[in-house]
């Protein structure tokens, strides 16, 4: 990773001395292609002992603004999963700590129901390298599905107005390729709103297929097209990462109100 503010995050993560798992991600906006983007995690139990210390430690050597971090650790009971992540913007960067409430996935999927409402599955506190005092909170909502269809409607009807076309038809593709090598119960389907901004997004996570990024080509090209991203810094990317899991892909509007995908991938798949 690139830069003092992602070496730090490195650094705050390998002094807890715990395994993290590590996913990197590029981010195609109108014109624009970034890079410098990570999220590494790791279960809340590897940490055996003076978990919320340690955590208050790690938040304090990333700045994060105090009434988030007292949030961040008051969830941290109910939480499975610890996440850090850092991004590098065009004009600025974002570090970020989510939680996530994967107990609440298990009970919810265990049910018999045919109908499951939608439920809180991460949390997510960001805030500005620069300026912590520009900060927001993300809530991840989990909306299960019948069907691969039913996915799909719903992404369209809420994200692209229920019509064809792209980039919906991109999500849709990548939706498809991955449907052959996945039950559709094992999609797994977020939407996304932050506090104060105009993000709103989806996130659908298909590491169960264990597809390479290579798999994916035609429609990354597709992405570069409809955004008019160099292909130059595409190409930059995607030969690091051509042989790595591909994980899951983002949409939507984000915190500035532009339109945008995200492709995310691992070097290995879900165990989920």
């Amino acid at each position: 990773m690139r830069g003092e503010e992602a070496r730090r995050l490195i650094h705050s993560l390998d002094g807890l001395g715990v395994h993290y798992g590590f996913e990197q991600s590029f981010k195609a906006l109108p014109g624009l292609l970034l890079g410098n983007r990570f999220l590494a995690g790791f279960n809340k139990d590897s940490v055996r002992q003076g978990l919320a210390e340690k955590m208050a430690t790690l938040c304090r050597a990333l700045d994060m603004p105090e009434s988030q971090m007292g949030e961040f650790i008051r969830g941290l009971p109910e939480a499975n999963i610890i996440l850090f992540g850092y991004e590098q913007g065009e004009r600025e960067s974002v570090y970020k700590a989510y939680l996530e409430f994967g107990h609440a996935f298990e009970r919810i999927f265990r049910e018999h129901p045919p109908n499951r409402s939608p439920f809180l599955i991460h949390r997510g506190f960001k805030w500005d390298v620069a300026d912590k005092i520009r900060h927001t909170t993300a809530h991840y909502m989990c909306h299960p599905h019948g069907s691969v269809e039913d996915l799909l409607r719903r992404l369209s009807d809420v994200f692209y107005g229920g019509t064809p076309g792209m980039p919906f038809d991109i999500v849709r593709g990548l939706v498809e390729l991955a449907s052959a090598r996945m039950r559709p119960d094992e999609f797994l389907y977020l939407e996304v709103a932050e506090e104060g901004n105009a993000r709103l997004s989806f996130d659908v996570n298909m590491y169960r297929a264990n597809l390479r990024v290579s798999e994916l080509y035609p429609f990354l090209m597709a992405m570069c097209r409809y955004f008019s991203v160099p292909l130059a810094d595409f190409h930059r990317l995607y030969e690091s990462s051509r042989d790595l899991i591909f994980g899951h892909v983002s949409g939507g509007v984000d915190r500035h109100g532009r339109e945008f995908l995200t492709v995310y991938y691992g070097v290995k798949g879900s165990t989920r």
